[in-house]
């Protein structure tokens, strides 16, 4: 998965502004691409004997780059690559791993949700994981993008109705080309909801046959459920 330029600025904007972030939880192996480390060689450091990961050229991986800043990182894939907790996204975190759960000051999933089979519980997990007062950045691919690449996509709305029934904060809402980037507290308020209230909220599902979507080639782990 990827962090770009919008994503890292974002990722930034929190990390810069609130110094009692410690703990980053990602979702994925992710890797930083060119034009977010073009932004970070311009205004953080130089990104000097960083690992080439498996993505494109130059991509380096994200764990690397956190625990630089001198955060404490902790990614989670069901592929174990870069260092990954191999958990399951599909279901509670709670029952795989429960000392993760209340503990990110900031949770990231930059491009990792939409391939999870189980939205819900992928939703929920995000939930668990974050800490009071935590945030959580999300940035995914927009209704009508991404075309036959993972089931599920997302819009504005979709965020929007899921925030005010977590009883969210939504720090910053915005559209990008191809994807929805969305930055949102927890606070003392919010609460998980029913998979029936989930269900009802406006998650765009795409409708090409499973056989054609190209991730599920890609990342078939992604669809498995215990």
């Amino acid at each position: 998965m990827a962090i770009r330029l919008n994503s890292i600025k974002q990722i930034h904007e929190i990390l810069d502004n609130h110094t009692n972030v410690a703990h980053i939880v990602e979702f994925g192996n992710a890797y930083i691409r060119g034009d977010a480390r073009d932004w970070i060689t311009s205004n953080k450091f130089e990104l000097d004997g960083f690992t080439q990961g498996v993505g494109k050229k130059g991509d380096i991986i994200s764990k690397e780059y956190f625990q630089a800043l001198g955060l404490k990182h902790t990614s989670i894939d069901l592929n174990g690559r870069e260092g990954c907790l191999p958990l399951n996204l599909c279901t509670p975190i709670s029952t795989q791993q429960p000392d993760l759960i209340g503990t990110a000051d900031l949770l990231i999933d930059c491009g990792t949700t939409q391939h999870v089979q189980h939205q819900y519980e992928c939703f929920m997990n995000a939930f668990m994981l974050t800490k009071i007062n935590g945030f959580m950045i999300h940035t995914l691919p927009k209704k009508g993008h991404w075309v036959n690449h993972s089931q599920y996509k997302y819009t504005t709305q979709f965020f929007i109705e899921l925030c005010n029934k977590m009883k969210y904060n939504i720090i910053q809402l915005k559209q990008l080309d191809d994807l929805i980037q969305i930055c949102i507290q927890k606070v003392k308020n919010s609460a998980v909801i029913t998979k029936d209230e989930f269900d009802k909220l406006p998650l765009h599902v795409e409708e090409t046959p499973v056989e054609l979507l190209n991730d599920r080639a890609l990342y078939p782990y992604a669809y498995k459920r215990g």
